[in-house]
């Protein structure tokens, strides 16, 4: 990620396996290093690299080591990192009879012997056959505090000369944009009212988000989403169901609202709490603002799962719970809300699902809307799968704007403009190109549409480049009607009142802005 900005950036290492016993590894890791050192200030960058603690296989601990040695170079050749030499620290480990585990817990004793003040640790296990995960932490020996941290998901092959691949599943460094957010939705009968706003109000949610950001870096925006209390799923599992881990494809977040329907049911409201927080991937990172938005119309207290203790675990993870109680406030299961959100330090917030959102139209609308289907025409589908995202992009656009009266469209066209959507576009050729992950000289012809797979490389290369600048005059025009269009609904809502007060986007905003400037973040006007 810039962290948060998650970036999804492929290196390439050789994992040779000989018999299962030696290993051939060549690596470079110097954008981690990067990633490590860009966040501390001149008197953290004395370090020393401790190595990664493995789960003791002998190919994961010669993995683990030449993973340190290649970090160790990497971060060597920064000239404003003073390294210690590997070798002098595995003398002081030796000699002072420090195991990781001991390094993890006092590093303050280490740091002295070494005179350094940031030790760079961390793990490296198998996650599943073929592949393994690295998570890597910068910590400086005096507080113990965190300055930079990452994960890197690692492709291991088998075969000689076979070549794997890693890429960054998340860089957390000292101050990152990181927003998560798991909505999770009461989807039994009577809570069609909560999922039509849901799936309208999106765009407009996501777009505040994107607008967000921390000590002037643009933020990166992950939403997961749960549905429970629906007598259509696993009653063993509490009838709760994770339809989305943590992901920056809004397309994706909005074509699974699209595809809850209602019915039953059992509202277990503890029990798909302790599901959230237990399964899906938190940042470890104090700064990533995380929380929960839990909405429902159900006392809070039903099913096995106590909801007490899941909401103090949440506390401990650094998670806001906030609650959306789908009726009057005043009403006997709001009671059970509110205590919940106030046991997180969350909010507890009340709608009137049934409600209809009156949605200013604005004389910039169809502007935005025409710039929105231009900026389309300039999404190219570049390898496997590509073709099939593209369609979806194209349902999703049809799905925003089957409710014309909502202005989804507009707010989606919005979205589309900003960067937090092209670095969620892996499967886009200009997309892989403004990220950083492909450059033009490095097209793979073979992967392109078949109107392009025919052109010569001088032509495709001024083509692709006509696409870039054409893409970023329409990102600035949207922008800057953008702008006039939020004023001039500002204004509006300002002569006539709170009108929209009790929908979900409204609410779900008065929490963010509220919770997310605590952790240092901002938000356009």
């Amino acid at each position: 990620m810039q962290i948060t900005n998650r970036v999804f950036i492929k290196y390439f290492l050789i994992v040779t396996f000989f018999f299962q016993s030696s290993l051939v590894f060549s690596v470079s890791m110097d954008e981690p290093a990067k990633k490590i050192t860009s966040s501390l200030n001149k008197k953290q960058r004395r370090m020393a690299v401790v190595g990664f603690e493995t789960n003791n296989n002998k190919q994961m601990n010669n993995l683990a080591e030449l993973l340190a040695e290649s970090l160790t170079t990497s971060l060597v050749q920064i000239k404003s990192v003073d390294v210690v030499e590997r070798r002098l620290l595995k003398k002081v480990l030796n000699e002072q009879g420090l195991e990781m585990s001991g390094v993890v817990d006092s590093p303050g004793k280490l740091g002295k012997l070494l005179k350094v003040n940031t030790l760079v640790l961390g793990s490296l296990l198998p996650s599943k056959p073929g592949f393994a995960e690295l998570n890597v932490r910068a910590v400086d020996v005096n507080s113990g505090k965190i300055y930079s941290a990452f994960s890197l998901k690692l492709t291991l092959n088998k075969n000689q000369n076979d070549v794997a691949s890693y890429e960054y599943l998340e860089a957390l460094q000292n101050g990152a944009a990181l927003i998560q957010i798991a909505i999770l939705l009461d989807t039994s009968n009577s809570m069609d009212g909560l999922i039509l706003q849901a799936k309208t109000q999106l765009w407009k949610i996501v777009n505040q988000l994107a607008s967000s950001k921390k000590r002037n870096r643009s933020a990166t925006i992950e939403i997961a989403l749960y549905e429970y209390g629906n007598d259509s799923l696993n009653v063993a599992q509490g009838y709760v169901r994770q339809v989305l881990g943590f992901t920056t494809n809004m397309d994706l977040v909005s074509k699974e609202l699209f595809g809850l329907t209602t019915n039953g049911g059992s509202e277990y409201a503890g029990f798909v709490l302790k599901e959230s927080i237990k399964k899906l991937k938190w940042s470890k990172s104090k700064e990533a603002y995380k929380s929960i938005f839990i909405a429902g119309n159900e006392g809070f207290d039903q099913g096995p799962v106590p909801y007490k203790e899941v909401v103090r675990n949440s506390v401990t993870e650094n998670i806001f719970v906030n609650t959306i109680y789908c009726g009057a406030p005043s009403e006997v299961n709001a009671l059970s809300w509110k205590d919940a959100a106030k046991l997180s330090g969350g909010m507890f917030l009340n709608i009137d699902q049934n409600r209809e959102r009156r949605v200013v139209h604005t004389p910039y609308d169809k502007k935005i809307e025409k710039l929105g289907n231009e900026l389309n025409a300039t999404y190219i589908p570049y390898g496997e799968g590509s073709h099939k995202a593209k369609k979806e992009q194209e349902v999703q656009d049809t799905n925003a704007a089957s409710q014309p009266s909502s202005g989804a469209n507009i707010e989606r066209s919005m979205f589309k403009a900003s960067r937090q959507y092209s670095r969620a576009s892996s499967w886009d050729i200009i997309s892989l190109i403004e990220n950083g992950q492909l450059k033009i000289k490095d097209i793979d012809k073979t992967k392109l549409p078949a109107k392009l797979k025919k052109l010569s490389n001088k032509k495709l290369k001024k083509f692709i480049n006509k696409q870039i600048k054409l893409r970023a005059k329409i990102r600035a025009d949207i922008a800057s009607t953008g702008k006039k269009r939020k004023s001039f609904i500002r204004k509006k809502e300002r002569e006539e009142g709170e009108a929209n007060s009790e929908s979900l986007d409204m609410k779900m905003e008065k929490a963010l802005h509220k919770q997310a400037v605590e952790k240092d973040f901002s938000f356009e006007k």
